[in-house]
């Protein structure tokens, strides 16, 4: 009886998890209006979600990304550390403008990269897709979440 009992605690508290976690998750689209190009994204709109970023993936489909959203525009910094994933990093200005790119940042890296210019949000996906897109410093955006 305590076997059984222990299964159903382990039960109970594993699909509490579960919803608790599947709730917790936004998503939205990110679209490169030039480009005709659209990106499935993960929102990180918290402290805690724009912190854990995309660390410990160790994969991310070509047309899935993460956007970060940063409570008020600012100069931002971001970085790669516990990250396994190469990534190209864009920064977007209020106004749906790409402001700056980073490509192809290096996986587990501690290097800091901070906006030029004060940013809204960060877009981050798979390196080696701002070159093959032809993404561009100047291009809007549409974003939706």
């Amino acid at each position: 009886l305590k076997k059984i009992n222990f299964f159903i605690f382990l039960f109970l508290l594993f699909n509490t998890f579960n919803i608790s976690y599947s709730s917790d998750l936004k998503s939205g689209i990110v679209e490169i209006k030039e480009k005709n190009v659209v990106f499935k994204v993960e929102i990180a709109e918290t402290q805690e979600k724009r912190m854990e970023g995309l660390m410990f993936r160790t994969e991310l489909d070509e047309d899935k990304g993460m956007l970060f959203i940063f409570p008020y525009p600012d100069l931002v910094n971001i970085w790669m550390k516990n990250t396994f994933l190469s990534l190209d990093i864009i920064f977007i200005s209020e106004d749906n403008i790409i402001l700056d790119i980073v490509k192809e940042a290096l996986p587990l890296s501690e290097k800091i990269y901070t906006s030029k210019l004060v940013t809204k949000y960060i877009l981050e996906i798979n390196s080696g897709l701002i070159r093959k897109l032809d993404i561009n410093i100047g291009d809007k955006v549409n974003i939706e979440y």
